[in-house]
């Protein structure tokens, strides 16, 4: 089973980023910091229900599409929102006893419903290859401007456009490389992160995200766009357009522990979410 997300509750202490010398950079870094850690405490407790679609191209011929539904919950752990997934159906079978189970775990947090939610949790990433696994949270991009990041990555302007008819500033950010660097998603190939996040500089809000991982032998591209949801007040993921690609390793084959060897394998993703709603989830109550 994948591993539980800890829960602690403490102040970092971080220093400043380089990419702060720049004003415009360090004013973007600012509005999107007081714009996550308000949105993080909003949006824990929202739930939507998840289509999540995975065709396998790895022959250059669509394979018959896996479909996953869930109910995926968003709970601010630490301030920072993190996807649990119920899973209710694969390919339109329904799975037993699946769905509606974590809200009513987390509305009265205990350390017990905690585990629980997170066991029901993990029960959808046997469906997932490997690289999909580490990388499917549609949320992932806002964390890596977080002040916890900044010794990490170096952040510029990178383009203007407008996005839901919003003008939005496009924030780059590249986690730093080095020869021997552990880079911070521990994938198969040492993967490092690139990507930009589309934000409207005035309020920090960010309406679109594209995040990208790159190793020798593994590439992640995966693009999320917005949608407003005025009963909510809030700005939610909408959908998800996503590529993965597996590559051979110098052996010739990917290593995929006791399962064996295969060949290269590459996926295209999408994903949908709708219906949201919100019970307010705050784990610094739990019993």
């Amino acid at each position: 089973m994948r591993a539980l997300v800890a829960v602690t509750f403490a102040v970092a202490v971080v220093a400043v980023p380089r990419a702060a010398q720049d004003p415009e950079v360090a004013a973007l870094l600012n509005a999107g910091n007081e714009y996550l850690t308000s949105y993080a405490r909003r949006a824990s407790g929202v739930s939507m229900d998840e289509t999540y679609t995975i065709s396998e191209v790895s022959s250059g011929r669509m394979s018959v599409p896996l479909r996953l539904f869930s109910e995926i919950v968003l709970v601010n752990v630490n301030g920072r929102l993190h996807p649990l997934r119920d899973l209710t159906a694969v390919s339109g079978a329904k799975v037993k006893e699946g769905g509606g189970r974590i809200v009513p775990l987390l509305a009265s947090p205990t350390q017990a419903g905690w585990q629980q939610a997170q066991q029901y949790a993990a029960a959808i990433f046997q469906y997932y290859p490997e690289l999909l696994a580490q990388m499917n949270d549609p949320l992932l991009a806002l964390h890596l401007i977080q002040p916890a990041q900044h010794g990490k990555f170096t952040y510029r302007v990178d383009g203007k456009k407008k996005v839901n008819n919003v003008a939005v500033v496009g924030l780059r950010f590249e986690e730093t490389r080095g020869e021997l660097t552990k880079y911070i998603m521990s994938t198969r190939g040492n993967g490092y992160l690139t990507g930009r996040l589309w934000m409207d500089p005035a309020t920090g809000t960010v309406h679109q995200s594209e995040i990208w991982l790159e190793s020798r032998v593994e590439t992640a591209r995966s693009n999320v766009t917005y949608a407003f949801h005025k009963d909510l007040d809030l700005w939610l993921p909408s959908k998800t357009s996503e590529n993965y690609d597996q590559r051979p390793t110098p052996e010739g084959m990917i290593n995929r522990g006791e399962g064996g060897y295969v060949a290269r394998q590459s996926f295209e993703v999408n994903s949908t979410y709708a219906k949201p709603r919100h019970t307010p989830i705050d784990l610094t109550k739990m019993r």
